[in-house]
């Protein structure tokens, strides 16, 4: 019997047992299991909810749910009250860059940033704002160290994928990708990464198989939406492109490129309306 089946077990015979229902949560979003953990953390009385580990269990679903919004509360709640760790500062620091917000997240970041060595979390998590900044180079640079000390970190190889893809390197971003999923087989950004990658080949069928694959554990996430829809606008189904299109552009209200493909989706529908408010909008943002 494997250790996630026992846990689930256990807590059925004594789910008062909050100890028990914090270890089940991480196993199960350890396993990829969302939904369940999700579901598990929304049974949890208001007092269970007022301790800091429980909160960060909180967060954790969201961040699992790339629902960054609903993590930063939870995460900000623990930070004011004191707590001082690590993962937590992590945490907040990475749904704050979730949210676009890349100097909030790199001011919580920034005392942490001298532990990236011992801690290959605050390596990835700055790698993460300095992709953000455009700096390719020296977020690659922190991630080949990453890797080279640790093959078997599959997020490393999938940030990695995405870095060389944004430096046009896409090559090394196919076998980055194809590390990272090789070590963990729906590991977002690789995911992105190669739907990326096959929208700008013209294949539209193997690009929409990985946003849709992504967007399975993470429907909230902005790129998986855009390049969802973009792959089904490839495809000509600007009717089923739409409402993704729509979606991605309030997840990314700044990402001028999803506004152009909402309103190309919409003239191709012939909403002139609608398309002339999505040009508006990108014109607004720039």
């Amino acid at each position: 019997m494997d250790r996630l089946t026992e846990l689930r077990n256990f807590f059925r015979q004594d789910p008062e047992n909050a100890s028990l229902a914090l270890d089940l949560v991480d196993a199960l979003l350890g396993e990829g299991h969302v939904d369940e953990a999700q579901a598990l953390v929304n049974t949890w009385t208001d007092a269970w909810l007022a301790r800091p580990e429980c909160l960060f269990r909180v967060g954790r679903c969201a961040l699992a749910r790339a629902d960054y919004a609903a993590a930063v509360n939870p995460l900000r709640r623990i930070v004011e009250n004191g707590v001082d760790e690590p993962a937590v500062h992590h945490d907040l620091a990475y749904a704050l860059l979730g949210m676009g917000d890349v100097d909030g997240a790199e001011t919580i970041l920034a005392p942490l940033v001298p532990q990236s060595i011992v801690i290959p979390s605050i390596g990835l998590l700055h790698a993460r704002v300095l992709h953000y900044r455009r700096r390719y180079d020296d977020a690659a640079l922190i991630l080949e160290a990453i890797v080279s000390e640790r093959a078997d970190n599959a997020e490393a190889w999938g940030l990695l994928a995405m870095i060389e893809l944004d430096r046009e390197g896409f090559d090394a971003a196919g076998f980055a990708a194809g590390r990272a999923l090789s070590l963990s087989s729906n590991q977002p950004d690789a995911l992105a990464a190669l739907g990326t990658l096959s929208l700008a080949r013209f294949d539209a069928d193997n690009s929409y198989a990985n946003f849709s694959r992504l967007l399975e554990s993470q429907p909230h996430n902005g790129r998986a939406l855009a390049g969802a829809g973009e792959a089904l606008l490839l495809r000509g189904d600007s009717q089923g492109a739409r409402p993704l299109l729509e979606k991605a552009s309030h997840a990314m209200p700044g990402h001028l490129g999803t506004w152009h493909a909402l309103a190309w989706s919409a003239l191709l529908e012939g909403d002139i309306g609608a398309a002339r408010a999505s040009f508006d909008s990108a014109l607004a943002a720039d």
